[in-house]
């Protein structure tokens, strides 16, 4: 610090003339040893203030990268069984809907198959009817001799009380 200007100084704001061998210049220097002193020992105290500081910030980012780790694995947790649970919803809707279609398809082809057995059923006994018919119409159409004696039965030979023997319609 040059005296000559702080003296100056003063002169100027003040109107007080100071020399540069005043006493004051004795109590600002004192005044400067102090503060250097205080200034020393607040600088003392603090130098660690920085690493203090750098250290709480990486543990709590720790602690909040531990918390939010915590909180994603909870909400994790929760979406995937929030997922299973609609996988299973989804799973039992789609057993229903193959097991009504397959009870469906079943019914169809039941009804099917019961058609067909009803339909060649039908046919084949149409088919037996006039099969019978036939073989009715073939036998009645030939000649036949129905006659006692053709049947090998004589009439004097029949006891007395018993039953004529059987006639077909057509010689009646």
């Amino acid at each position: 610090m040059d005296r000559a200007k702080v003296c100056a100084e003063v002169l100027r704001r003040m109107g007080v003339k100071v020399g540069e061998d005043d006493p004051a210049f004795l109590l600002v220097e004192m005044n400067r040893l102090e503060l250097e002193e205080a200034v020393s020992a607040v600088v003392e105290r603090l130098a660690p203030l920085p690493d203090t500081i750098e250290k709480a910030g990486w543990a709590l980012a720790k602690e909040v990268a531990t918390a939010a780790a915590s909180v994603v694995d909870v909400k994790f947790a929760a979406a995937r069984e929030t997922i299973a649970k609609e996988a299973d919803t989804a799973r039992a809707a789609a057993a229903r809907a193959i097991s009504e279609l397959a009870q469906a398809q079943r019914r169809a082809h039941t009804y099917k198959w019961l058609s067909l057995g009803l339909l060649f059923g039908s046919v084949l006994l149409v088919c037996g009817l006039a099969a019978g018919y036939a073989l009715a119409l073939a036998i009645n159409a030939s000649p036949m001799t129905t006659t006692p004696e053709a049947c090998g039965v004589v009439r004097s030979e029949r006891p007395a009380g018993s039953a004529a023997p059987h006639r077909s319609g057509r010689e009646q």
